[in-house]
């Protein structure tokens, strides 16, 4: 299994500007201001940075630094060329770095756009969602009539309105930046898109609402402007009324065209559609499609946020030592009830180390994955995203496009008696062909930040599993102890 690879930015970066882009740069007609001379010292230690890079990480942060630096300097075609160089180390060393990734994909396309090829930026941009996207079972689960958000509710019904969904799109493989898109073409080409946002809080609600139009106005700043920026004619649950922009544009040959904006912020998330269509269906088709997707999708939005405030309540749970009693970890290992022979064994003390036990029990199950999930943390790469569960024996799950095997954390039944006193214990687990291993034993419910730190230290082989359990075609569970437990077992004899 592939290491997890963190994003790290250095202020580092190049070398001497090579053939293609000086080729790229004649693209671009710029003369020299006193800001850029002002900046020819830091392109020195630029150009000397990605002369000395030697990882594939120094190489990709140097070339985007510079693709940076020129994009600001207005140097547009050798924006567009290390962009496209960090874009080349992107996907031949981090193929599931898609955050990575986009930060070049998308310096290359504005720098692109800057020289006109507006096709090949689009085609560009277009290209890396379909990759993400190729990969979104782990955000999306089905619903009835539709496809929902795991961490939000929201839900992209099968048709809006008389369109059909198209495909589901996510600009963020952890999940936190997603949208699913309807179109129909018949006289008239129609689209509507809905999007979800994970919002930080880095600025006011209002600010954060009033976005959305500022992105369409930047889009297309020759349109006619019809509303900028104002409340909408409606609202949706007991939250503040969306915001909206609304231009027309168009040409002879295509007709006039409205296009618009509608954008609202929830809890943690930014809810907003995106309506392009013909002006001989009217200026109110936007709006209506628009109001009937969020009167479809705010007030779940908003219980799932309500009920996601849980994941803010104190956590103490802490790690078992790895010195338990054999006892206690065999029991952790068994799903479903454990049996008399199995208790017997046990203390007796008849397994003995490299040695397995075969005891009746029933086949192990996947615990079923709760209809709440919250957005707890993610890596720096997006190829691992934390959810969590409130109130659930299933706490937290880890998701992932890259990740095959599903890690959980789950309430252990308290009849079990794995731990003295009224603790509740929880265990760190992975169920893969038929066996169910245990990773790590909390004494109560742990924070997210503990999880999800001890699930990025298995799948960087740092954790090793303590024990697993597996079922026989003949319903015989076989258990099998970690070394170091039972090493700790006859140490405390």
């Amino acid at each position: 299994m592939k290491k997890l690879t963190a994003l790290i930015l250095t202020a580092t970066l190049t070398s001497a500007v090579p053939a293609l882009a000086q080729t790229e740069a004649q693209k671009t007609v710029s003369g020299t201001t006193s800001a850029q001379s002002d900046m020819a010292s830091q392109m020195q230690v630029l150009r000397k940075a990605l002369q000395d890079a030697k990882t594939p990480a120094e190489k990709f942060d140097a070339n985007l630094n510079i693709a940076n630096m020129r994009f600001e300097q207005e140097i547009f075609g050798e924006a567009v060329y290390y962009a496209g160089e960090a874009l080349k180390i992107a996907d031949a060393d981090f193929p599931n770095d898609a955050e990575r990734r986009t930060s070049a994909v998308v310096r290359r396309s504005e720098a692109l756009r800057k020289v006109g090829r507006v096709e090949e930026a689009n085609a560009l941009i277009n290209e890396d969602v379909d990759r993400k996207s190729q990969k979104g079972d782990h955000i999306w689960r089905d619903t009835d009539g539709g496809i929902r958000h795991r961490f939000t509710g929201m839900v992209c019904p099968d048709f809006a309105g008389q369109l059909p969904r198209q495909e589901f799109h996510n600009f963020s493989q952890a999940g936190l930046d997603v949208g699913c898109s309807y179109k129909l073409i018949s006289e008239h080409v129609n689209a509507v898109s809905l999007y979800m946002t994970r919002y930080g809080g880095r600025v006011p609600h209002l600010d954060a609402i009033k976005g959305g139009g500022a992105a369409l106005l930047k889009r297309l700043p020759d349109s006619k402007k019809i509303a900028v920026e104002q409340p909408a004619k409606f609202t949706s649950g007991s939250i503040m009324p969306a915001y909206y922009t609304l231009v027309s544009f168009g040409s002879v040959q295509e007709g006039e065209k409205y296009t618009g904006a509608w954008t609202q912020v929830i809890g943690n998330w930014i809810l907003k559609t995106r309506v392009t269509w013909a002006a001989e269906l009217g200026v109110g088709f936007g709006e209506q499609n628009t109001k009937m997707l969020f009167s479809q999708n705010t007030d779940k939005i908003i219980a799932n946020s309500k009920t996601c405030e849980a994941i803010r309540e104190p956590k103490p749970g802490k790690r078992v030592a790895r010195d338990d009693t054999l006892s206690m970890l065999m029991m952790a290992l068994l799903i479903g009830d454990v049996s008399a022979e199995l208790e017997k064994q046990v203390e007796s003390g008849d397994n003995k180390k490299g040695t397995t036990a075969e005891i009746p029990t029933p086949p192990i199950v996947m615990p079923q994955e709760p209809i709440t999930t919250c957005y707890a943390t993610k890596s720096s790469g997006d190829e691992i995203a934390l959810g969590y569960h409130p109130g659930a024996d299933r706490r937290y799950t880890a998701y992932s496009a890259v990740v095959e095997d599903t890690y959980f954390v789950i309430k252990e039944d308290p009849a079990l008696g794995l731990i003295s006193g009224d603790k509740q214990q929880y265990s760190l687990k992975m169920i893969k062909d038929g066996v169910s291993s245990v990773y790590q034993v909390y004494d109560a419910e742990p924070h997210p930040s503990l999880v999800f730190e001890d699930i990025v230290g298995v799948l960087n082989g740092k954790i090793d599993a303590l024990g697993s359990v597996s079922v026989d075609a003949k319903g015989n569970s076989n258990i099998t102890i970690s070394s170091d437990i039972m090493d700790a077992e006859e140490e405390s004899k």
